[in-house]
Order: structure tokens, then sequence, then C-alpha cells
């Protein structure tokens, strides 16, 4: 489907921010979505999604992951949108526009190519694609997020932030008249679940991050992640590696600073509307330039805060099947980590964001008490097997894969304080 840029701007070096608007013809046509507005807002409903963009001259498609509009406009329109009429006029027409948070690689065709677009230039996109359901995967007795960003990857981060804060969509019955649905159990909305969510983001630049609280300030004057993935220091340097824990955490000189980016303004909103309903929206950075990283300790200091369930909404089935390390004797596919290596992401599409356990899926408890804590992670490939191992391909689809890299040694360590959590990779 083409759809008008309506606008290109920058957003740190080499990154950018562009903003389509989706034509009035539904990108999904069913009889349940008339419009793109229809189509949109159950994809927001879903909470993870994205649309594939396609470079026309080589006819090289991929994958990127619309940023949770600052205004509202899920269902239909919000109050600052009143001011527009004709934004309000586009909305109520079922006009959409969709912004995408995008880095330009060295020899990366789509990134190149959209990094090009001008206002009034078509872009080509299909979708949504629907990623995992937070809702579903938390259960009932899920209750801490962590996401570990790299790069544009607080965009997934930002989109899971944004499904756990929205008060409006509570999981409605999965009956819809006639249909044998005994096996389907509606679980609690996550907003009544979820306290705490925790974003560790992970930047190149300190300009994609400007007024963002450091996780922590290093004491060495050599460069951080990305230099030590790059390999341009040696990596017998142990102050490089993301396993060492040699980074003390100080509190940080930015903690004060405004939010100047476009994507601090909206953690810095989406922060205040966490606080609003009592509840902790809490994000960290770090910045290769000024040396710093993502320690191993850092994880292990923010999982451990988190690390436990409430027992009152824990079956005994789910704890016998909670650790990390032993959990081969379930069959559990929505909480169990072994059963999650086989996974893609368009497992969970169906559920369509309603957080309903299928029993054929989810045998933790026929009571509707299973779930788990959420780690998550999206970035380069690189940061991704850095922290938790490489997704794989097999049959044809990009897969989970085993829990490798600074995670892995984590569990090893300490399997107990990682049993109430599922590693989700986005």
């Amino acid at each position: 489907m083409p759809c008008p840029v309506i606008s290109n701007e920058p957003a740190g070096h080499d990154a950018f921010i562009l903003t389509i608007q989706t034509p009035l013809t539904a990108l999904m046509q069913t009889t349940a979505t008339r419009t793109n507005c229809h189509v949109v807002d159950e994809a927001w409903r879903h909470g993870l999604w994205s649309v594939e963009v396609k470079q026309p001259q080589l006819q090289i498609a991929r994958n990127y992951t619309p940023l949770p509009p600052t205004s509202s406009v899920k269902d239909g329109a919000a109050d600052s949108n009143r001011s527009d009429p004709e934004q309000q006029r586009r909305i109520d027409a079922g006009i959409v526009p969709l912004s995408f948070y995008i880095r330009r690689y060295d020899g990366g065709e789509v990134s190149t190519y959209l990094s090009r677009m001008q206002p009034g230039d078509l872009v080509e996109i299909r979708g949504p694609h629907l990623g995992f359901d937070l809702a579903a995967r938390l259960g009932e007795a899920g209750k801490k997020v962590v996401f570990l960003a790299g790069g544009t990857g607080i965009a997934p981060a930002l989109q899971a932030a944004s499904r756990l804060l929205d008060s409006g969509l509570a999981p409605t019955s999965s009956d819809d008249g006639g249909r044998d649905d005994a096996h389907l159990i509606t679980t609690p909305s996550p907003t009544s679940q979820v306290q705490d969510v925790t974003i560790l983001w992970a930047n190149r630049s300190a300009v994609a991050c400007a007024g963002c609280e450091r996780l922590n300030k290093t004491v060495h004057s050599s460069r951080g992640f990305w230099s030590w993935m790059g390999g341009r220091q040696s990596s017998s340097d142990p102050s490089l590696d993301p396993s060492s824990d040699t980074s003390p955490t100080q509190p940080s000189e930015d903690a004060n600073r405004e939010p100047s980016s476009a994507i601090m303004q909206q953690l810095y909103a989406l922060q205040l509307a966490y606080e609003r309903q009592g509840r902790t929206l809490q994000v960290r950075c770090v910045v290769d330039e000024e040396g710093s990283r993502i320690t191993a300790n850092d994880i292990a200091n923010v999982v451990s805060k988190h690390s436990h369930i409430n027992k009152d909404t824990t079956s005994r089935g789910q704890v016998a099947a909670g650790s990390l390390q032993n959990d081969s004797s379930t069959t559990c596919h929505l909480h169990t980590q072994r059963r999650l290596e086989h996974a893609t992401e368009s497992d969970d599409a169906a559920n369509n964001g309603a957080g309903i356990l299928d029993l054929k899926r989810c045998d933790c408890t026929r009571q509707g008490f299973g779930g788990k804590n959420l780690f998550m992670i999206c970035g380069p490939d690189g940061f991704v097997s850095a922290y938790v191992g490489p997704k794989v391909w097999a049959d044809g689809a990009e897969r989970q894969g085993r829990i490798g890299g600074v995670v892995a040694e984590l569990i090893k360590k300490n399997p107990q304080m990682w049993k109430d959590w599922l590693v989700l990779k986005q």
C-alpha cells in the first residue's frame, strides 16, 4: 500500500523519525475492519506490531516498528487533536499517521532509501504484522517487565510500555457465539497486574537520549559496548565486556535535565502517565561515546529487585514449572522458556492482544493463574546475541532460540532468581 510521507526529521547521529499517512483503504480488509483506523486500532490493542517497508528499485523489504502516537489516536481521537481540525478530520475519516524511529546503516538499502524520503513521497508498506501478546505471556502472575533496548530498539520498548499503560484495553470474552471455546480463559487486564516497567537503553551517541538519566558512570576512559562489538578495542579488556561487573553505578549528573529528543519526550510523557496511575516506568540509558554500557551486574540488580511473583496468584503447577533450568517436563507453550525457544513472534497473533490463555498452549493451571515476568530485548543482532544469544532460523521462520550470552551466565549463577521470568527476543 503506498503511503505519503508527512515528515522526515533528524533524531540523532544517522537516525531519523519518518512519519507517513495511511490512506483510507484498509491495510488488511476483513469483515471487522473497514478502514486503516480500525486496523491500526486493533494492532495497538495487541501491543507489539510492525509493518513491512519495501525498497521498490531492489525489491528489498524490512520490518519497522511504529512509535506509539504521542496523542492517542487508538480510539479515534484525543482531546489534544481537537485543536487541529485538519488532523481531526483525517482521524475521523479513518486516516492514521504512523511514525518510525530508524537508523541509517552503511550498506542498508532500505534504511538509506527511507532516509532520503521527503514530504509527499510515497512509501510502500504491508501489514500489520503482530508480535508477542504481552497480556497472555504475563498472564495473571506476571507483574514486572524489564526491557533492554539497543539504539532504535527503543521503539518496541515504547510499544510495550504504552500497551501496559492503556486502561481501556482489558481483555474481553473469547465467546463469539457458538464456537467451542471451553479451552480459552480470559486473563485480567495487564494494567491491573503489571506495576513496574524498567527500560535500559543503550545508545552510540548522547544526542538520541539527551535528558535521559544515566544508568552508570564508568571510571575508565575506554569506549563502551558498541566499540567492543566492533572490535575497535581489545577483547581482552574486561571493562568492555558486558558480562563484566567492573563498572560502578553512580548517580547521574544528567538526572535533572529536561528531555530534548523526540524519543525522550515520548518516554517522559509515558513516565508521567505511569506516575498518575501509582506505577513506575523507570528509564536509564548508557552511551557508547561516554564509555558506558549495560553490565551483567546492572541486569542482575534490576531482575533481583523484581524477582518475586505474588504467591497468592501462583499455582503449584506454575511454581514447579517455573525454573528456567528445570522446565523441560512442562508442555506450556506460553510460559515455559524451553518451549519458547521454538516460538516465532507470529505465534501469538491469533490472540489479537486479548490476553486470552489458550489451554491448548498453556497448561500451567486450569484456573487462569499462569504467567511470568518478562525480560525483553530488542536491538541490532550483535546486541541481542551478546546479552541473550541469537535468534535462529528453522523451518523457514526466525525463532527465539536458546538463551545465551550474559543472561545465560546469570541464570547459571542464580537460577532461582530467574525462575519467574521469561526472556523474549524482539
